[in-house]
């Protein structure tokens, strides 16, 4: 098991081995720099995506070194179900995210981690302590690494994923706080603007007076409605391929 604290691959054999997994650790850091906004004491290295103070348990699984065995395998146990829910919604998986995940509320310090869980551009899915032991939340994180991937940077740009898309279908497939559960749900939030952003998303889930889970009801609803008329989550990979915005 290789610890990583301080940007340092300690144990590691030497050669092009080691040479390629440096490479693809600096291109993913990279890349998260690019997407992930600097949180506060970003200048003592406490980002998201660093893994720091976690051992790497498999290639794309790292895992916060204060958990035991038993530990390590529910995580991973989470972790292969939510890549055969998802993959179950969407075919062929195409994203490769690397997996970080705290048990400690010391390792969400050291990593950022002010939430329960992020997806940082497709390359990277945080769980913190606060859900690392809710399989749903797994599944949600994976489907937004699906359609983060599927967006890709210059889709990105042009804004073809929606946020209230994003999470909409992420609600739907993993039945998150926030799924609809009665047309009377619905009705209720008919009638809200969709955030757009992610900055309009915590905007509204700040105005409305009950916090987040109605904003994530308003893009499932919607979401259940495009699926409505014959379309499968699939569809929307395939349109955010094409260069089409959604929905």
């Amino acid at each position: 098991m290789v610890y990583h604290d301080k940007v340092s691959f300690p144990g590691m054999p030497k050669g092009y081995e080691r040479v390629m997994d440096l490479r693809s650790f600096l291109v993913r850091l990279g890349l998260l720099l690019c997407l992930a906004p600097l949180p506060a004491g970003a200048q003592n290295l406490s980002l998201p995506g660093l893994a720091v103070g976690m051992k790497r348990v498999t290639p794309t699984i790292w895992v916060d070194r204060a958990a035991g065995g038993k530990q390590v395998e529910a995580i991973r146990a989470r972790i292969a179900a939510a890549e055969r829910k998802v993959g179950a919604e969407f075919g062929r998986l195409r994203a490769a995210p690397l997996w970080q995940v705290c048990v400690t509320k010391e390792c969400d310090r050291r990593n950022a981690m002010t939430s329960r869980a992020m997806t940082l551009g497709g390359l990277v899915i945080t769980v913190s302590s606060k859900a690392v032991n809710d399989p749903v939340t797994y599944v949600h994180e994976r489907v937004h690494a699906e359609t983060h991937r599927a967006e890709g940077f210059a889709g990105r740009k042009k804004g073809l994923l929606p946020t209230w898309f994003d999470e909409g279908l992420a609600t739907i497939i993993s039945r998150s706080v926030g799924y609809p559960k009665g047309v009377a749900q619905c009705r209720a939030v008919a009638n809200w603007k969709l955030p757009a952003t992610r900055k309009e998303f915590v905007a509204l889930s700040k105005s409305n007076g009950k916090g987040a889970g109605p904003v994530y009801t308003a893009s499932a609803c919607a979401v259940q409605k495009w699926l409505g008329a014959g379309r499968k989550p699939a569809d929307a990979l395939g349109q955010l391929r094409a260069g089409r915005r959604l929905p």
